[in-house]
């Protein structure tokens, strides 16, 4: 778990900000929640297991409420498709075990934290200060290679995706 104060510390710092006279409080909110959503696209790109968890579902017409804060379809115990933001499987169905993606939260205040492994904390204040700096293109570069690394770590070497495409 990441602390909001800590990672909003530490992004103000990388920024030059420490005395919070460059940037807003929103500014600096939106940014964090930015590098994060950035993440999010590149441990998905990566196959990373950091944003999966595992719940059971309690079908009513064989239906039910997506989770707060899903991102993607992992497995499924049971066959299914989404519509909108509602699971539908078969009508026989009582239960489901779902592995999805979770987003990790958002900051929207001191007291906020982010559901991810301390070790994003650096990287996701960086690429927060690039993009407060305008450097959009730095900020994309180092949150890929820290989802790349990170999913490297807990996985051994994972391919560049890029060599699966035509």
């Amino acid at each position: 778990m990441i602390s909001g104060r800590e990672v909003i510390w530490h992004t103000r710092l990388l920024a030059g900000d420490a005395q919070k006279t460059k940037f807003s409080d929103y500014e600096i909110y939106e940014a964090i929640n930015t590098a994060v959503d950035m993440l999010c696209e590149g441990l998905r790109k990566y196959f990373s297991p950091e944003l999966l968890r595992r719940c059971e579902l309690t079908l009513s017409n064989g239906s039910c409420d997506l989770p707060e804060g899903f991102l993607y379809l992992s497995e499924l115990s049971s066959n299914g498709r989404i519509e909108g933001d509602r699971l539908i499987c078969g009508s026989r169905d009582e239960s489901v075990v779902m592995v999805y993606g979770k987003h990790p939260g958002k900051i929207e205040k001191d007291e906020d934290n982010l559901d991810l492994a301390e070790g994003f904390s650096s990287p996701i204040a960086s690429c927060a200060a690039y993009l407060l700096k305008g450097e959009v293109n730095a900020a994309a570069e180092k949150t890929t290679n820290a989802a790349y690394e990170k999913t490297a770590d807990k996985r051994g070497p994972v391919p560049d995706p890029r060599m699966w495409t035509a």
